[in-house]
């Protein structure tokens, strides 16, 4: 039922039109035009004015959107953090900063002394604020600036600059959801990880420009070309995809390591998919809408704190550099040891393999089942013995490992393709016999270099 109803004979009207019409032109319900349009526009006063927020007097038309509103504006945070203080609750930094913006100046026990509502922060140990937040892959910025923050030092939140993101702590559980995701898993980390308050990293000036501006890690404002951007933006989708695959590495067998890896690895090959784009393309214009303006802020506010104080700054500035070596380490551990090169010397250059030479591959075609050919055979156990050198190999990391699993899928590709060959062959027919590419790139290199 709607508000469109006529006063004298009560009957509701879908819109407002109707019922001015019905107003003036009925003969039992006639009214002046002047007073109509009063009370018309008394009606759409109150649809207008149906849901009142009481703290900041903003009116809804919908429950979802007051719903929504009382959870995610800075006026429903506002009111959480004030419920809280009221019972008698731990409010949380953030939550103290919303109550109280200018409290990132002061200290906690400043802030106590004016503010007795305010459950105690630490205050009767005298010892260090820490805001606590883990992550398994690396030392992030606020376990090791914030854990150096003595209570008569300012308050601050950490941004972390753009491509040095952190990942929010996840259960295993919920992280192998996303790397086993088959539809764009760096999408959907993107939004996992950009929606952390402590990813809030780039931002744009003017929706009608293609200028997008990001925090550096030499804490100022940089700006890139937004196709540059959407590059950089989908290769950190790539890495910390990888970050969360080596969290799980002791939770999964190297078989599933490799099988996830590569399908990460191989991300780029999808990006020029249409359909693809426009899904990044829909993500980013979403949070500049939403985030550009308090990120603005946010940053601007970020610099300038860090900036003038030359002790957080220095301890700022160590923490990305032992992120880079942790970067570096992750990264070995990711990077192949073992060359094909090697491989070939101690199992001999598949493509020389007289297993696989022309007239015996026909010869065995003609004759025998393809389970039975050389060349099924030789392939077979080369996987087998590729695979246990690599075990054995006191030096292999995980990265051989993945490359292992790379030329299996190759090798068996090759075989599916002889396979189909071999269904129906006779004497005379075509043959090529197929030889993995990397195999005849390696080959091709150690001939040159000879």
């Amino acid at each position: 039922m709607s508000n469109k109803i006529c006063a004298k004979c009560k009957i509701d009207f879908k819109f407002a039109c109707r019922l001015k019409n019905h107003m003036i032109t009925s003969s039992r319900c006639q009214t002046t035009i002047e007073d109509t349009d009063k009370y018309i526009n008394t009606l759409d006063k109150k649809a207008k004015s149906l849901i009142t927020c009481n703290e900041c007097n903003k009116h809804f038309n919908h429950k979802a959107s007051y719903l929504y509103h009382t959870e995610k504006s800075k006026c429903g945070q506002k009111q959480k953090a004030k419920l809280i203080s009221t019972s008698g609750s731990k409010l949380t930094i953030e939550q103290i900063l919303i109550l109280e913006p200018n409290f990132i100046n002061k200290s906690v026990e400043e802030y106590n002394a004016t503010h007795s509502e305010i459950t105690d922060v630490n205050n009767k140990s005298k010892a260090k604020v820490v805001k606590n937040i883990t992550n398994n892959t690396s030392n992030t910025f606020n376990n090791i600036v914030n854990q150096n923050i003595t209570i008569n030092q300012p308050i601050i939140n950490i941004i972390n600059p753009f491509s040095q993101e952190t990942i929010p702590n996840l259960t295993f559980d919920k992280m192998m959801r996303l790397l086993n995701t088959v539809d764009k898993p760096e999408i959907e980390i993107l939004k996992l990880v950009y929606s952390d308050i402590q990813n809030n990293n780039f931002f744009k000036y003017n929706m009608g420009k293609q200028d997008v501006s990001y925090l550096t890690s030499n804490n100022s404002i940089d700006t890139v070309q937004e196709e540059q951007f959407r590059q950089q933006i989908l290769k950190n989708g790539k890495d910390l995809l990888k970050t969360m695959l080596l969290i799980c590495t002791k939770e999964l067998s190297i078989k599933d390591l490799s099988r996830i890896y590569i399908r990460i690895d191989n991300i780029e090959t999808m990006l020029k998919d249409a359909v693809y784009d426009i899904d990044l393309t829909n993500y980013l214009y979403t949070y500049f809408r939403q985030n550009s303006k308090n990120t603005k802020k946010k940053l601007t506010n970020f610099i300038s704190t860090i900036n003038d104080n030359p002790e957080i700054k220095d301890k700022f500035t160590k923490t990305l550099e032992d992120n880079k070596i942790i970067k570096y380490k992750n990264d070995t551990i990711l990077t192949p040891i073992i060359t094909l090169n090697e491989i070939n010397k101690k199992l001999g250059d598949l493509t020389l393999a007289k297993e696989l030479d022309f007239e015996t591959t026909i010869n065995d075609f003609l004759l025998k089942k393809f389970e039975d050919t050389s060349y099924y055979k030789y392939m077979k156990l080369r996987i087998k013995n590729e695979s246990a050198f690599i075990k054995q190999h006191p030096n292999a990391s995980l990265g051989d490992h993945i490359e292992l699993s790379k030329r299996e899928t190759l090798i068996l590709d090759s075989l599916d393709k002889m396979k189909e060959l071999h269904t129906g062959y006779k004497k005379d027919d075509l043959l090529l016999i197929e030889i993995p590419q990397l195999y005849k790139t390696e080959t091709a290199k150690r001939i040159k270099n000879i």
